[in-house]
This record gives structure tokens, sequence and C-alpha cells, in this order.
């Protein structure tokens, strides 16, 4: 079977971006099949746009259809002359391709040689050609690029994980779906070397930054919380035991020492109340009744409706910005009712004197000039006294 690939150079360095390219309409003019060396015409560009991208690290390999061979239209030994003069004129200004890569085969009747009579994977748009040159030259197809001028070239560039261009005319093919659309060869290399500039260059500063943190001494992760550590619970308070002493019969009101009760919590009846007599000559029984003077512990009504231990509302605890929003508040129902306020009868009444002395001296004015001294006279000296009307209701207004 004939080699379906022809590869002037094998790149030896692993894992380089390529710049896929096509041939016809890419980098040369296309007549139609060609087979005569001579009829190669470069386009305008192409050979400086070729050497720049393999200035830059870029591996240019040609990616092309050539039906022809199967087609009858010449043979592989005649498209073999065409590539080596194409590789000439190339070398000639410094810009050699690194590889061409090309499918003879074409599926169907319209191969009338039945040797190349296939639907082959190397044929575009499937990648067949493109993962063939990686896999023989060391290419890295995730940073290559496939550039072209009809939706098969960015097919197959898509297909094999390229980033793809489409050239020229072809940008209005439905099934092309590329990257990026560009006018030529030479745009799409400019295009090209600038992302790859942009890329590197926020490569290095990502690798700055790793070996910056790969330098710096580790640290221990502290955990930073803007809540108030809780605080352990504290165990209940008990309530005081009160002991009730056994009652005994009330002795005479002359004889009867006087005790001190506890008190009692949670009474809620009140305590009897004992006589005048009683209370003085206990206070005359007592032996400490001039130092310290029994008082008898006040009854503390009980409240049913909550307990005692529920929270009260107090302002001691208030935050300066709830004292703020209060403070904001009294304003504001200030400034409505001082805008209620404002308006007074004296304000009205200097309003209507204004109106009335603007006329007035309009009316003097136009008598002035109208060779009636007289009105004119009166009716500024009335524009005069209406003013000043106005003034004294707009001063009294000011000073309310």
């Amino acid at each position: 079977m004939a080699q379906s690939a022809l590869r002037f150079c094998l790149m030896s360095n692993p894992s380089r971006p390529a710049v896929f390219v096509d041939r016809d309409n890419t980098l040369i003019a296309d007549p139609g099949y060609l087979r005569d060396p001579d009829q190669i015409r470069i386009l305008p560009g192409v050979p400086d746009a070729v050497k720049r991208l393999r200035e830059a690290g870029f591996v240019v390999v040609i990616i092309t259809n050539q039906s022809g061979v199967a087609r009858g239209y010449f043979t592989e030994d005649e498209l073999r002359l065409v590539h080596e003069r194409l590789q000439e004129m190339l070398a000639e200004k410094g810009a050699a391709v690194d590889a061409i890569y090309y499918c003879p085969f074409l599926p169907g009747r319209a191969a009338v040689v039945e040797a190349y009579r296939e639907d082959s994977d190397l044929r575009k748009p499937k990648p067949g050609m493109i993962l063939k040159a990686a896999g023989d030259i060391g290419l890295d197809i995730s940073k290559s690029w496939m550039v072209g001028d009809s939706a098969r070239d960015v097919q197959a560039g898509n297909e094999a994980g390229c980033r793809t261009i489409l050239l020229g005319s072809g940008a209005t093919d439905p099934d092309a779906r590329p990257n990026h659309t560009m006018s030529n060869f030479p745009a799409a290399a400019d295009f090209i070397l600038r992302e790859s500039k942009r890329v590197a260059e926020m490569q290095a500063v990502l690798d700055a930054a790793r070996r910056e943190s790969d330098r710096a001494p580790k640290r221990e992760p502290v955990l930073v919380s803007s809540r108030r550590p809780i605080e352990p619970a504290r165990p209940p308070v008990p309530a005081p035991v009160v002991e009730k002493k056994p009652e005994k019969p009330a002795p005479p009101a002359e004889s009867r020492p006087v005790q001190r009760s506890e008190p009692e919590v949670a009474k809620t009846e009140p305590a009897p109340m004992e006589s005048s007599t009683a209370r003085t000559e206990t206070a005359k029984t007592d032996p400490r009744s001039d130092s310290n003077p029994a008082v008898e512990p006040p009854v503390r009504a009980v409240d049913h409706t909550r307990p005692d231990d529920a929270p009260t509302k107090t302002r001691s605890g208030d935050s300066p910005f709830e004292v703020l929003d209060e403070i904001l508040d009294e304003l504001r129902a200030l400034r409505r009712e001082r805008s209620f306020s404002e308006f007074s009868i004296a304000q009205l009444a200097g309003a209507v004197a204004q109106a009335f002395a603007i006329c007035a001296v309009g009316f003097g004015l136009y008598w002035a000039m109208s060779d009636n001294p007289n009105a004119a006279t009166l009716a500024l000296l009335t524009g005069i006294i209406f003013q000043l009307m106005a003034l004294t209701g707009f001063i009294v207004t000011k000073r309310r």
C-alpha cells in the first residue's frame, strides 16, 4: 500500500506545541489538483509567518487531503515532487516546514484507483493525520493549533483536541465551529504568537507564586471566628430553704416577748396587725429595742401572671447603636412637626404682598414710560408699601 504520509524531519523534543496548517488556499494558491511543481505560488506573507512561528518554538506541520491520487489525476511520486519543491521554496526564505502529511484516499466511486478507494481515518475531517503527526514527532496537541480555510480543517482540529482558526471565505460554512476566525495565515500566525505570549506570562506568574508558596514556612491553620466564646454554663443556684417554726399560742400582750420570725418567701396573706399597745410594750420588754429596733420584714405579694425570674426589659443594656437609632427617630419626628408648623398666616400675607408689590412696580414703570408721572409715582409708592409688608411677614415667620 502506498504510504499515507510524508515527513521531512523528525523532532526529538517531546511535547512541543505545533501549528497544523492546511496547504491549498492557506499556504499556496490552489489551481485545482496541483501536479506540476512549477505551478506552486506561495501566498504573500506565508514564509515570514512560518519563520516566526518556528522561532517561537512551534512545530509547523502541513496537513492536506490529496484525493487527486485516488481520482487518478496524479501519482504519489508526482505529489512527492510537488512537496519537495514547496519545501525548497520555503527553505530559500528560511521558512521550511517541519513535516508534510497527506491523505491520498477517497471513499466512493469517485476514487477510480482501486488501491486508494477507502474511507480512511487519515482523511479530514477525521483527525487521523493530526494524531499520527503528534505521535511521530512528539507533540502536545492540547497546546497546538489547526489552521485552514474549510470546515473539515476545523472539524479535524476540534476532534483531535486542538484550538482552531478558520480562514477566509470558509467562515460562512455553517458546519465550521472554530475557536477563532482570521483573514489569512499571516494574521492567524500573529494571533497565535500573541496568545502564546499571554499564556506564557500567566504561567510564569503562577510558577512564581507556586515557588514562593513552597519556600514559605508551613503554618498550622488558625481558626478565626467572629463569634464570642461560649461561656460554660453555671450550675443553678439552689433556692434558700426557709424553715417554718411551729406556731405557739400567743401569750397575753403584757408578758409576750417579741420574736423575730424569719421572712417567708412568696407569702401572700398579710401578717396580722398588732395593736399599738402591744407594740409599745414589746419595745419596752425587748432589751435590743434601744439600739436595734425590730422591724418586721415587708410582705411581698406574689405576681402569679409571670414567674419571678422572667426577664425584664431594661435600658441599661442598650447598645450605642440602639441609642443612636432612637435619637434619629426623635430628630425625624421633630423635622416632620416643624415642616407642618412652618406655614403661617404671616408667611401667606407676605407672599400676597410681594405679588402686589411686583404688580405695582410694573404698572409704575409702564406709566412712567407713558408720560403719566402722577400715576407712576402713586404706583411705585404702593409697590414700596406692599414690599415692606412682604418683608415684615417673612421676618415674623423667620423669628418663629
